[in-house]
């Protein structure tokens, strides 16, 4: 009888650690995947291209939702540092240690975290690959100033900067307008305005997809 009694407690504690093994399997495994696939994403990066990817996050879900042809909520441009890494340069808000959201300089690791990307896509500009050095130029040009997001989401305001007003800005800059296409409308209950989202600059003529991954 005692052996009996201890049967369903040897059975619960030999799933248990089963279930641990393959949970340390599938870890293991995942994360190989993982840091394989961004060691090749990174081998395939240039200066000046476009990293999209798909958020989290609450705001990430409602971006998607909210940009009719969305599939990624947030773009950011390769540069390459004074240490010759390649980063991506980036506006993003409630990401700052000290509390205000400036543009943010990540390695593409950090970028395509598994907590903030559960997809993403890597697009290059069609023309002379000088134009996107100057447009990645500015871009670390604006992070080194410390130029901040722009919370009032302001399109004509060239002070501070979301993600999409940003890579639109330093295109131009380098005298290329990645798209045509009119800002978006967005009507919520308490504020209707214009946006640029992910998809206009996905959309556009003069780029074309290097990688994709989900």
């Amino acid at each position: 009888m005692g052996a009996l009694k201890s049967f369903p407690f040897y059975t619960l504690f030999c799933m248990r650690i089963l279930n641990y093994w393959i949970f340390i399997l599938f870890f293991l495994t995942g994360c190989s995947s993982s840091t394989q696939q961004m060691q090749h994403l990174v081998g395939l990066l240039h200066e000046g291209d476009l990293a999209f990817r798909r958020g989290n996050s609450f705001d990430s879900f409602a971006v998607v939702m909210a940009d009719k042809q969305g599939a990624f909520s947030h773009v950011g441009i390769v540069v390459r540092a004074i240490d010759d890494s390649l980063y991506i340069v980036h506006a993003v808000p409630d990401e700052s240690v000290d509390g205000i959201d400036r543009l943010k300089c990540d390695l593409p690791s950090v970028f395509f975290a598994a907590d903030k990307s559960s997809a993403g896509t890597i697009l290059r500009l069609k023309k002379e690959a000088h134009i996107a050095h100057q447009a990645a130029k500015h871009a670390l040009a604006l992070y080194s100033r410390g130029v901040l997001f722009d919370h009032a989401y302001n399109y004509q305001d060239t002070t501070a900067f979301y993600c999409t007003e940003l890579i639109d800005y330093v295109y131009s800059c380098a005298g290329v307008h990645l798209t045509n296409a009119p800002l978006q409308k967005l009507s919520l209950p308490f504020h209707t305005g214009y946006y640029r989202f992910p998809s206009d600059l996905i959309n556009s003529g003069l780029l074309y997809t290097v990688f994709s991954f989900q």
